[in-house]
């Protein structure tokens, strides 16, 4: 039997899931200062069952869901800041760029994207994301390992996305 996967519940059901655990890595985010950018991380690649799915205008009320049930959950309002400035739309502006033919481009677009969403994150969340180690680092390294993190996040969003479609979408929309 064929799955119709554009029922309004499969929709609702994934992004509700989608946002519970979203909210849980942003929660957890705020109690765990060490992992905190991995968790921030996690919590932007939440979003790609739906952007899978090509449930864009789900995932966009699902983004502003989220944030402003993030600002009633977390102790600190400025914690979700760097989900709102960068990792929760992300995926988004991922799937977008990945329409464009040329590859290169593509890249560059996502990366110049990734780069203003960095720079807000320093002046709007500095004191959250630049904890301990991050802080002692001079600000020349702080922009190489920036653009390190950039290309091991749009890797791993290209290969989670990729593993989503092949192992996990058919169990997590099946009856």
């Amino acid at each position: 039997m064929k799955i119709d996967y554009s029922k309004k519940t499969y929709r609702l059901s994934l992004s509700l899931m989608c946002a519970a655990m979203t909210l849980v890595c942003l929660y957890i985010a705020t109690l765990v200062p060490g992992g905190r950018l991995a968790l921030y991380f996690l919590a932007g690649m939440l979003t790609i069952p739906l952007i899978s799915e090509k449930e864009l205008g789900t995932s966009i009320l699902m983004f502003i869901g989220t944030y402003l049930f993030s600002l009633l959950l977390v102790p600190d309002f400025t914690s979700s800041l760097p989900y709102l400035l960068l990792f929760g739309h992300y995926g988004i502006v991922w799937y977008f760029c990945g329409k464009t033919k040329d590859k290169l481009t593509a890249y560059i677009l996502r990366l110049v994207y990734c780069n203003i969403g960095m720079v807000l994150i320093y002046f709007f969340a500095s004191q959250i994301v630049l904890d301990g180690f991050l802080a002692s680092i001079p600000m020349a390294w702080r922009i190489v390992l920036a653009q390190a993190a950039f290309l091991v996040y749009d890797f791993l969003y290209g290969r989670v996305a990729e593993f989503y479609r092949i192992f996990l979408r058919d169990p997590l929309l099946s009856e």
